[in-house]
């Protein structure tokens, strides 16, 4: 993050030095107040609800299972937008049981 400022960050779960929740702890440790106030989204390809579970407890604003479905990947949109404004952004609806 460092100097840079992101609207949304897509974190890739399995990384070959350091996992997406060892990044995010040094993320933490190192920009508390950006990781804060970014809405950090892992992605994984093995999504389980024990995996979702562990990132969601470990700091991550969502996750996305890989490969990225695009209304997967809308949803996941909507609810931050949501969550960081308080409104939903117009043309999305929000559709009965997308919520859950």
């Amino acid at each position: 993050m460092g100097e840079n400022d992101y609207d949304i960050v897509f974190m890739d779960y399995r990384m070959p030095r350091m996992d997406g929740i060892d990044t995010l702890v040094k993320l933490k440790e190192n920009y508390p107040a950006k990781v804060a106030s970014t809405p950090i989204v892992a992605l994984t390809a093995s999504a389980t609800a024990g995996d979702r579970d562990k990132l969601l407890e470990s700091g991550f604003t969502d996750f996305l299972s890989k490969p990225v479905v695009i209304s997967d990947l809308e949803e996941v949109m909507k609810k931050i937008i949501y969550m960081h404004s308080g409104h939903m952004p117009i043309p999305w609806r929000i559709r009965p049981g997308s919520w859950n």
